[in-house]
């Protein structure tokens, strides 16, 4: 029921937005999509994903001040984090179930933003809201955020765009948003015919049982660029058969030199990894790339568990 009023407001939103446009304009506003539109931006190959803003100290899954500033310096370009939504209804970088490494005693959809944010993960790092990870990535030009949405999928991405322009609307050609079931596609195809283009899309298969064959109807039907597969669910046929319909392939999540090297070996074009290493099929990415402002760097970054 939510999916269909979120669609119908996006129809409403596009029906109002065309109705001061020249007639031969209209069509073209408010013809649902068929497919998503083309993305120019594609990930390198050897692309490394730092999974929840990757590892610091030993600590995974903490989506952190800190974490963000540690991968960002030794290299890291592109980061995944999860999102989840606090009472208030703000978007904040967390796992849902982590609720005790940040000691809460209740489900972070019960606890105010300002409650959240009062606490650290693991009782060492920083915890943020969405809003305060894109204006750190809005002074790293050449980085991208990859969202792992945990709630209601079309209310999450709305709230991602609508802190996005409210950042600065180019942000959103740096963020890369998966969706989890194979009709989801077409809420994100909605909101970037209302708002532009996201960098790229992927669809990502740890919510669905969906087979290699429909797997690979959705994708040519729906002009998906890359799909993301958990370890479990990889196999070198299906990576080969996606390759073949120009579709790049992820695997997550996957740490280890040995098996970075393995999987981009079988063809796989990136990988999801806790531990960032400045490496990849080119060679090292070098230092990453210098912050426009000041602000950023004054964030604390913890090196090492007092």
């Amino acid at each position: 029921m939510r999916r269909t009023i979120s669609l119908l407001a996006a129809v409403l939103a596009v029906s109002i937005t065309a109705s001061w446009l020249p007639a031969q304009d209209l069509d073209a506003r408010i013809t649902p999509p068929s497919a998503l539109a083309d993305h120019a931006f594609r990930f390198p190959r050897g692309a490394l994903i730092a999974h929840a803003l990757g590892g610091i100290d030993g600590h995974t899954y903490t989506n952190s001040v800190e974490a963000l500033q540690h991968n960002l310096e030794i290299g890291a370009r592109y980061f995944e984090v999860d999102l989840s939504f606090t009472a208030d209804g703000d978007l904040v970088c967390f796992h849902t179930g982590h609720e005790k490494h940040v000691g809460l005693d209740r489900p972070v959809s019960q606890v105010s933003t300002a409650e959240f944010l009062k606490h650290r993960y693991d009782g060492l790092y920083t915890l943020m809201d969405l809003e305060t990870l894109l204006r750190i990535v809005d002074g790293y030009p050449g980085v991208y955020i990859i969202t792992d949405t945990k709630n209601d999928f079309p209310t999450s991405l709305e709230k991602i765009v609508q802190v996005a322009e409210a950042v600065d609307p180019a942000l959103l050609r740096r963020i890369v948003p998966q969706f989890y079931t194979s009709d989801q596609w077409l809420e994100v195809a909605w909101l970037e015919a209302l708002h532009g283009s996201f960098a790229t899309v992927i669809f990502t298969l740890y919510r669905t049982n969906i087979g290699d064959d429909e797997l690979l109807q959705v994708v040519t039907a729906r002009n998906v660029p890359v799909v993301t597969m958990s370890r479990d669910r990889y196999n070198e046929g299906l990576v080969k058969r996606l390759a073949a319909v120009h579709v790049d392939s992820f695997v997550h999540t996957v740490n280890g030199l040995d098996d970075v090297s393995a999987y981009l070996r079988r063809g796989v074009r990136g990988l999801y990894t806790d531990w960032f290493f400045s490496w990849g099929t080119g060679g090292p990415p070098g230092p990453a790339p210098a912050p426009r402002g000041p602000v950023h760097r004054a964030l604390p970054v913890r090196r090492s568990v007092p």
